[in-house]
């Protein structure tokens, strides 16, 4: 692809001076950053530009997407097996219906791998959260703290509003229809935060704008997420510090985060010894929410474990294909005479109504995908850490959303539903499918080429070639 001679610099925040080559696809990139900015504040306008992103993304002629890529045959099998699933559902309309929360991100994962097939393009994909995270941090903290309201004019534009108490009552959840929603977009901001923050502090080792503004931003995304009274955000977030910890050898943030957890957790489970004791330490909104002390009588249905069990009985009676997308709300309030729009648990969900085939394939597309950016980080290891640090907060960030679905249900959410796909390209984009080559190897016997290409070869084996742009000019 030719480049035009007119360049360009733009200085993001938490990023070093990055030249900007104005041709197609550079293009393409900035429309992508224009979507993923836009998408949580009005989706519509978000959604329109990521089609067109992915659409200009399925053209670019990319030497290194060119041929046989098992990844398209493996979403070809995907995409037949829940067809077969939406014919034999209970509810069938329900059930086409549920086809739109899976599709279409198939079409828009496989176009947008291509654009952000470099470290050097991560920017269009990790600054939006950066950027706007603290605009929806503070619209959260001033719907508890000074109850904002918003019209209902403004709910017709934007597609949500503010109560002035949250949703549910006492629980921020800003631009997002539920607190745990919130909770989740604000965990995979925070992560990009740090990410950022790590690579420019261990870069210029002094303090500057650009980390003082990040180190607001971690602020601010922790505030809001306390709000949320998420006790899955709070994991999610507390999991990722560990994780931070792990990858960079902070013994002592390690073992101060090990306290921390095991201090809260014998504050809130159970009937230990000197419980009152370490009571007075855990502030009282921890112990309280994480025993479920300050929601109880709670009806039976709408326990977690009463939903798994359910799940568990569907799954049963149709294991192979399953009753249908969207068809446990309707069976669930069948059985129980109680609504619930999800069983909160996204793996359970999957075999109940898309049957146990769907659910593995699923799994081995986002597992293969996966395993090709961990590949991708340990051979980097003798490489500068603040090169692959981006990269492995990407992957802490799609690993929360999948840790998130043990517990809860994004997909319904379509800005969720769309982040988490575009994570999960840019993962894939970057891998250059690593572990698809293999398996094709292995399962097709493809013996002329034993040896992977020469790009995955460089691109595996120097990770020095992992920044931003490849003229980078660091002052």
């Amino acid at each position: 692809m030719k480049d035009i001679n007119r360049i360009s610099e733009i200085t993001p925040v938490g990023f070093n001076r990055v030249e900007i080559r104005w041709h197609r696809g550079e293009l393409d990139r900035i429309l992508l950053f224009f979507a993923l900015f836009i998408l949580p504040i009005q989706s519509l306008v978000g959604i329109i530009v990521l089609l067109y992103v992915s659409y200009k993304g399925w053209q670019e002629k990319d030497k290194e997407f060119q041929g046989k890529e098992p990844i398209i045959g493996l979403f070809l099998m995907l995409t037949i097996s829940l067809i077969i699933s939406t014919a034999l559902a209970e509810e069938k309309r329900e059930a086409i219906i549920g086809l739109v929360h899976f599709l279409p991100l198939f079409w828009v994962f496989l176009g947008v791998r291509r654009l952000v097939n470099d470290c050097q393009y991560l920017w269009c994909v990790i600054l939006p959260f950066v950027v706007n995270s603290p605009l929806i941090a503070i619209i959260g903290v001033g719907e508890i703290i000074f109850h904002w309201k918003t019209p209902l004019l403004f709910y017709k534009f934007f597609g949500w509003r503010l109560t002035g108490e949250g949703t549910p009552t006492g629980r921020a959840a800003s631009v997002f229809p539920y607190a745990n929603s919130l909770a989740l977009y604000l965990v995979i901001s925070g992560i990009f935060a740090i990410a950022l923050l790590l690579k420019n502090w261990y870069k210029k080792k002094i303090i500057t704008p650009d980390i003082i503004l990040l180190i607001v931003t971690v602020i601010l995304d922790l505030y809001c997420l306390v709000l949320t009274q998420s006790r899955n955000g709070w994991i999610l977030f507390f999991i990722a510090i560990i994780a931070f910890s792990v990858y960079r050898g902070w013994g002592i943030v390690i073992y101060m985060t090990t306290t921390a957890g095991v201090l809260t957790t014998w504050a809130s489970f159970g009937q230990l010894p000197g419980q009152q004791i370490v009571r007075k330490i855990i502030p009282d909104f921890l112990w309280l929410r994480f025993s479920d002390q300050l929601y109880q009588n709670r009806p039976l249905e709408e326990l977690r474990v009463s939903q798994w069990w359910y799940c568990l009985e569907l799954i049963k009676s149709r294991p192979l294909f399953g009753w249908g997308l969207r068809n446990f709300s309707l069976l669930y309030e069948e059985k129980t005479g109680h609504y619930l729009g999800h069983p909160h648990n996204f793996f359970l969900m999957m075999m109940a109504e898309t049957g146990i085939i769907s659910t593995i394939m699923l799994l081995i597309v986002s597992g293969l995908v996966i395993m090709g950016g961990f590949v991708y980080l340990l051979r980097g290891k003798r490489e500068k850490r603040d090169t692959d640090t981006i990269f492995f907060g990407l992957l802490m960030a799609f690993l929360s959303c999948s840790i998130y679905n043990l517990f809860d249900v994004s997909v319904f959410d379509v800005r969720l539903n769309i982040i988490a796909w575009i994570l999960l390209a840019a993962i894939a984009g970057i891998t250059h499918n690593t572990p698809f080559y293999y398996l094709r190897l292995k399962l097709l016997g493809d013996k002329n080429n034993s040896t992977p290409p020469v790009n995955d070869r460089k691109r595996h084996d120097n990770m020095a070639n992992c920044h931003f742009h490849p003229n980078t000019q660091h002052p």
